[in-house]
């Protein structure tokens, strides 16, 4: 899962997954995050998807401005289960934070069967070069999507998540999910989610998706820090399945 999407708020200053992951459904391309919210689906099995990621602040560092990047790497394992990888440095203009994201997704039940996909997961955040008040951390997650095909495969996701280890003071520990894609046409699709909370996850994210050829997705989104204006980022995302 890419959970990249889950970017410092001025609780915690380095990012995150998809939760990151993650994330991400267009006719071209199985996305199994939104933005920073994960969605039910797997990555197909034994296909690697490799992103290259971008989320920035415009602003001085001083005010808040930030940029962080990094690869993220998913694996499909088998049908049900997907693994991944991600690593993000992220510079705030004082030093540059670098973190490690493993994680996993299972699928439980599937559409086709039970009229819902289900899955459960986690990413563990674990800090390589450390700010002073940083500590590994871990989200555990469920999350339900289902299709409707009578709505041009409109993809709802809802779901709820936990955190647990990182510093006494990162925020909320647990909160909800919720995530739409929208394909318009068969490149373009339109996506949101919201992850609640005011923690290092805690975000809205509007963008929209664009299959560029057959193995080679575009993502671009701004996210919305529920913050704060401050905390207010544009992402970027460019990936390659294989």
């Amino acid at each position: 899962m890419r959970s990249r999407s889950f970017l410092p708020t001025r609780l915690e200053l380095y990012p995150a997954a998809a939760l990151i992951v993650i994330v991400f459904c267009s006719a071209a391309f199985a996305q199994t995050a939104v933005f920073g919210v994960p969605t039910a689906e797997i990555q197909q099995k034994g296909s690697l998807y490799i992103e290259a990621d971008l989320f920035a602040h415009f602003d001085k560092f001083d005010r808040g401005g930030f940029r962080s990047f990094g690869p993220s790497v998913i694996y499909g394992v088998n049908k049900r289960v997907e693994a991944g990888i991600n690593l993000y440095a992220t510079q705030d203009g004082t030093e540059t934070t670098v973190e490690i994201e493993p994680n996993i997704k299972y699928r439980a039940l599937d559409q086709d069967k039970f009229g819902v996909d289900v899955a459960v997961g986690a990413v563990a955040y674990v800090p390589i070069v450390r700010s002073a008040d940083s500590k590994a951390s871990a989200m555990l997650y469920t999350v339900a999507t289902r299709k409707f095909a009578s709505a041009k495969n409109l993809a709802l996701t809802g779901g709820v998540y936990r955190v647990v280890g990182g510093t006494a003071d990162m925020g909320t520990r647990t909160g909800i999910l919720v995530g739409a894609q929208q394909p318009v046409t068969k490149r373009l699709t339109l996506m949101a989610d919201w992850t609640s909370g005011k923690n290092r996850f805690g975000y809205s994210n509007a963008g929209f998706g664009y299959a560029v050829t057959s193995k080679q997705y575009l993502m671009v989104g701004y996210s919305f820090g529920n913050s704060g204006r401050a905390n207010n980022f544009l992402n970027l995302y460019y990936g390659f399945t294989f």
